[in-house]
């Protein structure tokens, strides 16, 4: 019982940590859009990028090591790469100003909303290819599992 909930601690602490890796590529997309005439965030995206691909990488080593299975591993993280790209359909339905009112909530943009807005303007064909990049992988995942279960 108590290596079974250790399994299920691990798997929910690597399956965390692989859905942040796959978010943390949304907020590189957004400052690698950032107008350069702010500059504030030149290093920004180069560290964004790698700590989303280390924190993939992690919760991909760890979630295999929680459950000793390849097939195993490539569903679970499948249906957790479906996760965010769900949220991304979700939030593109619901519109842009859905989103900058979020923001504007739990931040006060003041004049940067301008800033803002063009961001989000200047990103949302490469926001809407990383969405449908997170389903079609997620899909893929799933069914390579399914395919090595097969055999």
């Amino acid at each position: 019982m108590k290596y079974l909930a250790k399994r299920l601690v691990m798997q929910w602490v690597f399956g965390t940590i692989y859905f942040l890796g796959l978010t943390f590529l949304l907020p590189f997309l957004l400052t690698k859009n950032i107008p350069t005439e702010i500059g504030a965030l030149q290093s920004g995206p180069p560290i964004l990028f790698v700590t989303a691909i280390f924190l993939v990488f992690i919760g991909f080593l760890g979630m295999f090591y929680a459950k000793h299975d390849i097939p195993e591993t490539l569903s679970t993280l499948g249906r957790i790469t479906l996760m965010p790209g769900l949220i991304g359909i979700i939030i593109s339905l619901t519109g842009k100003e859905f989103v900058l009112n979020l923001i504007e909530k739990w931040f006060n943009l003041g004049q940067v909303s301008v800033i803002v807005t063009n961001t989000l303007d200047r990103a949302s064909s490469q926001v809407w290819i990383l969405t449908l990049s997170y389903i079609i992988i997620g899909i893929g995942l799933f069914i390579w599992s399914k395919k090595m279960n097969s055999y």
